[in-house]
């Protein structure tokens, strides 16, 4: 077989004879020469590559993973280092295989200091909610998903999964609920008790209460409230759970709906139901009731018209005089600080109570205001008197209503009625008896007669 004479030399021969002038020869010289270079140049270029990889600013699981993952790239270099560098002799394959390990390496470490940064971010959020008095909810599955390593269940943190809402606020949710709502009061009757004891003396107090109609009401707000606040809703459906509570409350919740608590929102309205502590104002200082002044005035009383009778205008002037410095208590009323507060007994005192029509309702009161002379639904009232006294003037004011005709606890001084004369002939005639009519009412000098302090019995 004759020479193909690629290699300038002799198969059959017994040495080489290359011929390096040849150009086949100076080819096979050139690509392996390029081989070389591409071969440094790969080592080089991967040497580079691997001095790149910096897992500064990992987190200590990422730092675990990466060191993995670049041991991995020294097994793989070592072992498969001639194949790496020499791909057109060996192939691709070990090539394109350690730079996807590179390529890995390097992304890994992005991704890593990416979740360092998202968990930075995330822990940023929830501490600045918790430091602005925050609740939060949900956080816990999300914490723990971003605290895993990358790759090995790794979740970026997602706030769209956490709820961060106020707590519920006791104070804020009593003002907003019971604003604007007034309890209803009627007039009861107490008595004064000394050790324990009655001692017969009485006195009108005005006791409020929580009535059908304000319990609605109350209710539709108290929900109303629960449904606007996820920290409400969220204490509350956990107080539901405490059946010790629940028990507690259904007894209130039970009076005005005929229903134990079912939700958290009932649970709050109960709550706040039982919360109200209705007032009981004292309209007037103690005094006897009727029977016991009759009962026990009877005989004084005969005793004090007989002396009434023997006595002269003046005499009869003096006891009216001693009876109203007696039921003076130098107290300054204070609407009118140039009164003071005068208290007589009921003989006197219901002598002066009156009526007055006024308009049915709230309702009704806006018709009147609207127009004075458009009919408008009516209902009557009692006032309850009040005296004042400045000098020897004996005044009287009335109490003072809301729009709903119901007495405000208030009493109209501006409007207050000189009754001096009127007062005192009252005093005559229903304390000191009526065998006799005095002449003269008007205020004696304060001279205090024998047997004058008894009119104050």
């Amino acid at each position: 077989m004759a020479a193909t004479g690629l290699l300038g030399f002799n198969p059959y021969g017994k040495a080489q004879a290359l011929d390096f002038s040849s150009k086949p020869t100076q080819l096979a010289i050139q690509l392996q020469q390029k081989e070389q270079a591409k071969a440094e140049a790969y080592e080089k270029y991967f040497m580079d590559y691997e001095k790149s990889l910096n897992p500064a600013g990992l987190a200590q699981g990422e730092s675990r993973e990466f060191l993995n993952k670049y041991n991995r790239i020294k097994e793989n270099w070592i072992k498969n280092k001639q194949s790496i560098l020499n791909p057109a002799r060996y192939g691709y394959e070990a090539q394109a295989e350690y730079s996807a390990l590179l390529k890995d390496a390097v992304s890994y470490i992005d991704l890593g200091k990416q979740a360092s940064a998202e968990r930075k971010a995330y822990n940023a959020y929830i501490d600045q909610a918790r430091k602005a008095g925050k609740h939060i909810a949900g956080d816990l599955e999300v914490t723990n998903n971003a605290m895993k390593t990358v790759g090995l269940g790794y979740e970026a943190p997602d706030t769209s999964k956490i709820e961060i809402f106020d707590p519920h606020n006791s104070i804020d949710f009593t003002e907003k609920t019971w604003r604007g709502i007034d309890l209803p009061g009627k007039i009861e009757t107490d008595y004064e008790t000394v050790r324990g004891k009655k001692t017969g003396r009485e006195k009108p107090v005005m006791v409020e209460s929580i009535t059908n109609d304000v319990a609605k009401v109350y209710d539709q707000r108290a929900k109303g409230y629960y449904g606007s606040s996820i920290g409400t809703q969220k204490q509350y459906n956990e107080l539901l759970k405490d059946k010790e509570l629940v028990s507690d409350l259904n007894p209130i919740y039970n009076k005005y709906f005929n229903k134990n608590i079912e939700n958290g929102a009932e649970l709050l309205s109960a709550v706040g139901l039982a919360s109200k502590q209705p007032k009981t104002e004292e309209k007037t200082s103690y005094d006897f009731p009727k029977s016991w002044y009759f009962n026990q005035g009877q005989n004084r009383q005969d005793s004090r018209a007989n002396l009434a009778a023997a006595a002269n205008a003046n005499a009869a002037g003096g006891s009216i005089d001693d009876y109203i410095n007696d039921s003076d208590t130098k107290k300054v009323i204070p609407e009118d600080a140039t009164l003071t507060e005068l208290i007589f007994g009921p003989k006197v005192a219901d002598e002066y109570i009156a009526k007055k029509t006024v308009p049915k309702d709230a309702v009704q009161y806006a018709k009147m205001e609207a127009d004075e002379n458009a009919p408008y639904e009516t209902k009557t009232v009692v006032l309850t008197p009040r005296f004042g006294r400045k000098g020897n003037d004996v005044l009287v004011a009335y109490s003072a209503l809301d729009k709903n005709g119901k007495e405000t606890g208030k009493y109209d001084w501006k409007n207050a009625k000189q009754l001096t004369a009127d007062v005192r002939s009252t005093i005559l005639n229903k304390v000191a008896g009526s065998k006799f009519k005095v002449t003269a009412l008007e205020p004696k000098p304060n001279t205090k007669k024998s047997g004058a302090s008894n009119l104050n019995d």
